[in-house]
């Protein structure tokens, strides 16, 4: 699975985790239901502020959606 797709994986994943349609996540964002098609999707990506508001929004970190890490949230120390 290249990076777009995996992005897109866990935007969906994380949408479906906290119950969110794509039409809801793209009011909240900003951005029309089509553009959270496309990133699910895997045709287009989000730039860094959406990916911010993304995770602030979803409750993930950015590390999450990138694929850095398999845990959704942040382990605090």
């Amino acid at each position: 699975m290249d990076f777009k797709e995996q992005l897109g994986v866990r935007i969906s994943s994380a949408r479906g985790f906290n119950r969110l349609g794509q039409n809801e996540l793209a009011k909240m964002i900003g951005v029309s239901k089509q553009t959270i098609s496309n990133w699910e999707n895997g045709r287009r990506t989000p730039d860094a502020d959406l990916i911010r508001r993304l995770c602030e929004i979803l409750g993930c970190t950015s590390d999450y959606l990138l694929g850095l890490t398999d845990s959704f949230v942040q382990k605090r120390t």
